[in-house]
């Protein structure tokens, strides 16, 4: 029976460890944009948590993910993660963007693209070594990746275009995680393996805030959850409209 998740706030702080997320009155608006996508969002999340971001499309779910990560510019208001500037966290914290974000038709193969989750610990100048491709290959076969390595990522279904994008996410070895809709278009088996996943993240200690419209058919359960509409955080009396 699925459990009852727990209710969505408008700002609060979260058990557990020191805050991994702090969002202070953030308003962020995409370039060209007439009007902002998030606005004044305020939370806090403690390390090691599972957090759900839940509401409708074009909530304002994917701007306050991206927002955390500078893809959105922030017009007011301050990010905190870890205590600094996303900017002085870069290798803590891995983004999984929706699939239909990225150029599919990119001529890589999966070992390739799981590969680019190191590149973060790398720089500009040093390039993967032996390390980096046996770290690769233990997160392609932790998601049950490893019969397609080679394949070219254009030809992976859509629940493997997802376990190939969580994959890299898991490679970079983050503190951090950010999920943005990471169960869209996965068949059962490929949902069976991200539970499994997000359950040893749990218990590994690392911070996840997955973003998705329906929390409660995921059996995620959830430290907290926030709820968010037309770019606004909403209250737990409003979250049944969110």
């Amino acid at each position: 029976m699925l459990a009852e998740a727990p209710r969505a706030r408008a700002s609060t702080e979260i058990g557990g460890g020191g805050p991994a997320v702090v969002l202070r009155g953030v308003t962020a608006q995409h370039p060209g944009a007439l009007a902002p996508a998030l606005e004044d969002a305020s939370l806090q999340v403690r390390a090691g948590q599972r957090i759900g971001l839940v509401g409708a499309n074009g909530a304002g779910k994917s701007t306050l993910l991206k927002a955390i990560v500078g893809l959105v510019p922030v017009r007011s208001g301050s990010i905190e993660v870890f205590g600094g500037p996303f900017s002085a966290r870069r290798r803590q914290v891995a983004y999984l963007p929706q699939i239909g974000e990225l150029d599919w038709r990119f001529p890589i193969n999966l070992r390739r693209l799981v590969l680019t989750g190191r590149y973060v610990h790398l720089g500009w100048i040093r390039r993967p070594g032996p390390s980096d491709y046996v770290a690769a290959d233990s997160a392609i076969e932790r998601l049950g990746l490893t019969d397609l390595a080679d394949r070219q990522i254009g030809q992976l279904s859509g629940g493997q275009r997802q376990r190939a994008l969580l994959a890299r996410a898991l490679v970079q070895g983050a503190d951090l995680v950010l999920l943005d809709e990471p169960f869209s278009a996965m068949d059962e088996s490929s949902r069976n393996i991200l539970h499994t996943i997000l359950d040893e993240l749990k218990r590994d200690g690392v911070t996840v805030m997955l973003a998705t419209h329906d929390l409660e058919g995921l059996d995620l359960s959830p430290d907290d959850v926030f709820a968010l509409r037309d770019g606004r955080m909403v209250t737990p009396t409003d979250r049944s409209r969110a």
